[in-house]
C-alpha cells in the first residue's frame, strides 16, 4: 500500500501546485484588473489536494484502499487520533504564522477559527466550489493551513517524498 499512498501523495502535490499557480495568477488579475474569475478553480484544486492528502494518510496508516468520499470530515475522522493531534498542532502553528489569518481573526472576531470549525467549513467545499455556478459555495478560510499541516505531517513520516 506504500506505492498507492505515494501515488496519492504525488497527485495531491500536483493539485496543490496547480492551486498555487492559479492563486498567483488570481492576485495578478486583481492587481491589474480589479477582478478575477479564478477563485473557483483555485479553491477546487486546493480542496482536491486536501482530500487526497487525507486519503494518502489513511492508506499509510491503515494499509487499506482509499475511502470513496469527498467529505473532508469523514476522511479526517478516518485517520488515527495521534495523526489528528499532530495535524491540530501543525494547523495551530501555521495559523499563528499567517498574517492573513491574524487579520481575519481581528476583523471578524465572531468567526470560529478552530480546526473543528475549519473542518466544518471545508467539509464539502470541493463539491461546492467545482460547481460554483450553482451559487452554493461559501467563503473559506483555514484551508491553506490545514493543507500545510496535513502535508507536513505526511512528510514527517515519509521525508523521502519531499521531492515528489
Amino acid at each position: 500500500m506504500d506505492d498507492l499512498a505515494k501515488d496519492i501523495f504525488r497527485t495531491a502535490n500536483i493539485f496543490n501546485h496547480a492551486a498555487s499557480v492559479i492563486n498567483k495568477k488570481m492576485v495578478e488579475e486583481l492587481e491589474n484588473k480589479g477582478s478575477t474569475m479564478l477563485p473557483a478553480a483555485g479553491l477546487t484544486n486546493c480542496m482536491l489536494a486536501l482530500e487526497l492528502y487525507l486519503k494518502c494518510l489513511y492508506v499509510l496508516e491503515s494499509g487499506k484502499k482509499i475511502i470513496r468520499t469527498h467529505s473532508i470530515k469523514e476522511l479526517y475522522d478516518s485517520i488515527t487520533p495521534a495523526a489528528q493531534s499532530e495535524i491540530q498542532t501543525l494547523f495551530e502553528e501555521a495559523k499563528r504564522q499567517n498574517p492573513t489569518m491574524q487579520a481575519l481573526a481581528s476583523q471578524f472576531p465572531d468567526n470560529e477559527y478552530s480546526l473543528d470549525a475549519v473542518l466544518e467549513l471545508v467539509n464539502e467545499a470541493f463539491i461546492e466550489w467545482r460547481y460554483a455556478f450553482e451559487k452554493n459555495a461559501g467563503s473559506l478560510y483555514g484551508h491553506a493551513e490545514l493543507i500545510f499541516a496535513t502535508r507536513t505531517y505526511i512528510l514527517e513520516r515519509k521525508p523521502e517524498w519531499k521531492l515528489l
